[in-house]
């Protein structure tokens, strides 16, 4: 019996290694400092390595906003709706509320609008891959729009803009904006 115990004890003691191994090694991926993009690609790392969420879908639309002088929000939401192309936009272009850029890991799609990147042909592209958009007119006038729905959970990450180390996440179904976000302390 007491063989057995300290057998146990050993494989416990080696699984609780081998998780915070496997924690430490997707963390050591995340970058301090950067702009909102980085910030983003600190949110998908976080997500894809924790929250059950990302096991749902394949396709993720992801909200970028500055909450105050501190803080960047971002929100991760499984978006199973087809983007629509109409004539309002072009490639080339960029209008606020329409995506620009995106991040492909682990054969999942995240996008984002981006102020600073244009609706280009890879954009098209990889939205038209997984059959995320309904279709590409041949003039090459395209608009993206999706459909929420609030229902949905999204995972809403908080970064403190001088350090994108520290962050805290938070799981919900109420809309963005519509509850306090939690108290980070940015500054040094």
């Amino acid at each position: 019996m007491d063989q057995y115990l300290i057998n146990m004890k050993k494989r416990y003691f080696l699984a609780i290694i081998f998780l915070f191994g496997s924690c430490s090694s997707w963390k050591n991926i995340l970058i301090a400092e950067g702009n909102y993009n980085t910030a983003v690609q600190n949110a998908v790392h976080d997500f894809l390595n924790t929250s059950i969420h990302s096991k749902e879908g394949n396709v993720f639309s992801v909200d970028v906003e500055s909450v105050n002088n501190d803080i960047i929000r971002i929100t991760i939401l499984n978006d199973q709706d087809k983007l629509v192309p109409t004539p309002e936009n072009r490639k080339g272009t960029n209008k606020p509320y329409f995506p620009t850029n995106y991040i492909e890991q682990e054969e999942k799609l995240f996008y984002w609008y981006d102020s600073t990147a244009v609706i280009s042909d890879e954009l098209i592209w990889i939205l038209s891959r997984y059959n995320h958009i309904d279709s590409i007119n041949v003039n090459e006038i395209v608009e993206i729009r999706g459909v929420f729905d609030d229902s949905k959970k999204a995972v809403e990450y908080y970064f403190c803009k001088n350090n994108l180390l520290k962050y805290k996440k938070n799981v919900t179904r109420i809309g963005r904006g519509n509850y306090e976000p939690p108290k980070i302390k940015c500054k040094p």
